[in-house]
Parts: structure tokens; C-alpha cells; sequence
């Protein structure tokens, strides 16, 4: 005959608690298990590899399958990608961060007509740059709306401004094919417009990365030694400006300002090499858009279905040396 064993009351309450974390962990784990997702990115960007890894993790906790598609900043391959996504059948939900989203609105509708649940992030599905819905059926929407992207970034070109007259500066968009860079070159140009003490002397498109921002800061400033302010759309263009000033007698007489609040942007912003940054959060905004994808696929109520970025922000639109201490960037390479 075996002796019995009788366990401790502590045993029995740890024992009582794995268990119980265990169960919820699986009904965590059950919640998307009949979602299947297709992650539509722009490109293959650092800071669309953030948003793929979290919507990956966060898909993968809660059982749903996800599967991420760059469209390389072709609006063409990435409506192709659409397409192909709804004919497959493969896929009950779509979260799209557009290329163009005017130009994809005829496969949105589509999806939607298929069942297909459709989230927008990062730039609407649409022509217009707002967050409201602009298709009928749409899920929901995290992005950061124009003109809000575009007052946040020259609200720095302001400030960096103050007291010189003539203020030169130089504006460096991402990519020429991606309608978001259009929609905030409209706006930018529009404040030059109501400030005219601060001069737009050059700019130029850097694909979205350090080596594209080195080569177009490079051929600026052969032309232009008289510069004040360098901004842009994308935190990886300012890095290669950098390099490209520092070179220059304009080293540390130019005030660099980006867009993302990236790991190395907010670290130099905090040493006081940056000026500053528009505020992104590629992570939450990708937590929040398969959560609610799930949600939908789910038949689950969406608490809120038009979710802007400055309004979840810790610190406001903009990352600044006053603020930089307070927020926790979410993208780009790690330095430490």
C-alpha cells in the first residue's frame, strides 16, 4: 500500500493559481482561434517590421492566424495583393495600411461585400485623410489624420524658427508613390503658405531610409549653405541627413526634425542632436488594430472604431527634449 502524501495549503494555492493562469491563458489563447488575418503593409520599412512583429504576437497569443503582405510602396502590387486575398478565401479579416488608399478602395468594398472584416491602419481607406470611416462596412481606423500629421511636424519647424527672418528650410518626403506623402506634402505646403517668414529652399524623397536621406541632404547642400531647419517624414531620413550635415560647416547649426519618435531618433533628441520628432506608436497601433479585428471576426462589439494616434500618445503629437524623458519609442534599431 502506497502512503499518502497530503500537500501543503501552499502548494495547493500555487498549484490553484498555475492552473488557473493556465485556463485563462487558453481562453486568451481561443479568442482569435477562427480569425485569420492579412497584415497589408506599405513596405518593407523598419518601422513596418515593428508594426508585422507585434500584430504577429498579438494575433499568435490569441490564436489567430495572420499573414503579412508588402506591397514595396506599389500601389498596384499591393491592390493585386487585396485581390488575391479575397479570391483565395483564405482570410476572414484585413487590416491595410495603404499604399493608396483612394486607389485600393474598389477591393475594400470587395472584402467587405465577401464578409472580409477590413481595418485601416496608419493612413485611411479612402481619399480623404481623416479617421472617420470613408467606405461603408469598415471595421475601424488607427492612424494619425491630416491635417493633425502635418500641424504636429511644422509646429516644430515653427519653433525651431523662432527669431530668425528668413527661416530656410529644407522638407524631405518618404516615397513620391505613397499617398500619405502627397496628403501631408499638400498640407506642409499650406503652412509655408500661412508663414511666410519661413522659406521651403529644397527638398526631395528619400524612399523611407537613412541611406536615401544621406544621398538627397548630400545634394542640397552643395547648393544650399544657408539652412536653418531639415525635416522629414520618417525618423530613418534623418539619421543620413545627419551624417550628411555633420560633414559640413552647417554641423550642429541645423535643427533636425523627424517623424516616427524611433529608438535612435528620441535618444538624440534627448542628448540635444535632434530637434525632435512626430510622435508614431507602430506597436499599440498594431495591438489595437488585430484586437479588433478579432473582435469583429468574433461578432464583438469595437468600444471604439476610430482610434488617433495623438489622442493615445503619453506625451501629445510631437516628441521634444521637454517630453522625451516621458515616452517609450516603439521602432527602429536599438543602440544599447
Amino acid at each position: 500500500m502506497f502512503a499518502s502524501r497530503r500537500l501543503a495549503p501552499s502548494t495547493i494555492g500555487a498549484l490553484s493559481f498555475a492552473l488557473a493562469l493556465s485556463a485563462a491563458g487558453t481562453v486568451v489563447a481561443q479568442e482569435g482561434k477562427d480569425t485569420r488575418i492579412a497584415y497589408f503593409l506599405q513596405g518593407n520599412t523598419s518601422y513596418n517590421q515593428a508594426s508585422a512583429e507585434k500584430a504577429t504576437e498579438v494575433a499568435t497569443a490569441k490564436g489567430a492566424s495572420i499573414n503579412v503582405l508588402s506591397g514595396d510602396f506599389d500601389p498596384s502590387k499591393q491592390f493585386s495583393q487585396c485581390q488575391d486575398a479575397i479570391t483565395t478565401g483564405r482570410y476572414n479579416a484585413f487590416v491595410i495600411y495603404p499604399v493608396d488608399g483612394a486607389g485600393i478602395l474598389p477591393c475594400v468594398r470587395q472584402a467587405i461585400s465577401a464578409g472580409i472584416k477590413v481595418v485601416a491602419l496608419d493612413s485611411p481607406l479612402g481619399p480623404q485623410f481623416t479617421i472617420e470611416p470613408q467606405v461603408e462596412g469598415l471595421t475601424g481606423s488607427v492612424l494619425f489624420p491630416e491635417p493633425d500629421d502635418a500641424e504636429a511636424s511644422f509646429s516644430m519647424v515653427k519653433k525651431a524658427c523662432e527669431g530668425k527672418d528668413p527661416c530656410n528650410t529644407v522638407y524631405i518626403i518618404g516615397s513620391r508613390a505613397a499617398a500619405y506623402d502627397a496628403a501631408k506634402l499638400k498640407e506642409i505646403n499650406r503652412l509655408y503658405a500661412e508663414n511666410p517668414t519661413i522659406k521651403l529652399v529644397a527638398s526631395g524623397a528619400s524612399d523611407y531610409s537613412a541611406d536615401g536621406g544621406l544621398r538627397v541632404a548630400r545634394d542640397i547642400l552643395v547648393a544650399n549653405q544657408d539652412i536653418h531647419v531639415i525635416f522629414a517624414n520618417d525618423d530613418d531620413t534623418i539619421i543620413g541627413v545627419e551624417q550628411a550635415v555633420s560633414d559640413t560647416p552647417l554641423k550642429g547649426k541645423v535643427a533636425l526634425i523627424g517623424s516616427g519618435a524611433s529608438y535612435i531618433g528620441v535618444e538624440r533628441i534627448r542628448a540635444g542632436r535632434w530637434f525632435g520628432s512626430k510622435v508614431s506608436l507602430p506597436q499599440t497601433d498594431a495591438e489595437i488594430a488585430v484586437n479588433m479585428a478579432i473582435d469583429a471576426v468574433n461578432g464583438k462589439a469595437i468600444e471604439k472604431s476610430a482610434v488617433s494616434v495623438p489622442e493615445i500618445s503619453p506625451v501629445g503629437p510631437v516628441v521634444t527634449r521637454e517630453n522625451a524623458d516621458k515616452f517609450e519609442a516603439q521602432w527602429g534599431v536599438q543602440t544599447n
